[in-house]
């Protein structure tokens, strides 16, 4: 698959949401956004997944959609 490293940089004025899919890249997430309003959902799948700052993300996106789960199928590991 696609190795190439993906960043996302975000300050109080961004406004990422949907799914991001790399599952074979490292993924590194930058900011101080609050993507955790309503109507916000951000899903992150990759290798790895680092982020920084103080970032708030709301992760549970059921509501977005039509009360369904998406699973990557793979095991998540919080690593400080």
């Amino acid at each position: 698959g696609n190795t190439q490293a993906l960043t996302l940089n975000g300050g109080s004025g961004s406004l990422v949401s949907g799914f991001i899919y790399a599952p074979d890249a490292a993924i590194t997430y930058n900011g101080n956004s609050d993507m955790s309003a309503q109507g916000s959902c951000l899903r992150l799948v990759g290798d790895t997944v680092a982020m920084t700052g103080n970032s708030a993300v709301k992760s549970n996106c059921t509501a977005e959609l039509g009360n369904r789960e998406m699973y990557a199928g793979r095991m998540i590991t919080l690593a400080k």
